[in-house]
């Protein structure tokens, strides 16, 4: 499986949330991928499907939300790009690092990642690779993959957290405090009707 090919099944950031449990989560972190695709695909469908063979209009809410994620994902992947690594493999890291210890079985990153086991197993090598993480059989059945972050994985979930905080301050920037907090509410609220 190809670098490309796991990135099509690891949905962006999904992990902030529980590595952040003070509730302080910023707002575009705060939605996952797999949130925003359901609101682009529902709206969407009734731009294409109920619109009468109307275009679709371009400032409709499905349409700028897409917008908004392509920019933020093109960003992400240059970013990452640059670290040589890959959305799916900072996911990856990024769950790690939530995690006690800062490790869990295989089979529990899979079930976080909302991955097929090969598509962990093919994350993991190729963070093992980079030295980012480490496996190892579990003391108490060695038939359990340990996977477990590195000091350079923690370095890199810490410059992935950075670029983070950078690109939200840099999506946010045309906004007040009180429209900052408007839009955090409001994006809340949707995800909460989902």
């Amino acid at each position: 499986m190809t670098e490309d090919e796991e990135n099509q099944d690891v949905p962006v950031n999904h992990s902030w949330i529980s590595t952040h449990p003070d509730g302080d989560q910023n707002p575009i972190t705060y939605i996952s991928a797999q949130v925003i695709d359901n609101i682009i695909s529902a709206c969407y469908y009734f731009n294409i499907k109920h619109g009468g063979g109307r275009m679709i209009d371009q400032n409709s809410c499905g349409a700028l939300i897409k917008q908004i994620h392509d920019e933020l994902e093109k960003n992400a992947n240059n970013a990452m790009r640059i670290q040589n690594i890959t959305m799916a493999q900072c996911v990856a890291l990024v769950v790690l690092h939530g995690a006690p210890e800062q490790q869990m079985s295989l089979k529990e990153l899979e079930r976080q990642l909302h991955v097929a086991q090969s598509t962990a197993a093919g994350v993991v090598a190729r963070l093992e690779q980079k030295e980012l993480v480490e496996s190892f059989g579990s003391p108490e059945d060695r038939r359990i993959k340990i996977v477990r972050l590195t000091p350079a994985g923690v370095e890199r979930c810490r410059m992935a957290e950075q670029n983070m905080q950078e690109a939200e301050e840099n999506l946010l920037s045309g906004l007040t405090e009180t429209e900052r907090s408007i839009f955090l509410s409001l994006l809340k609220k949707v995800r909460d009707t989902l």
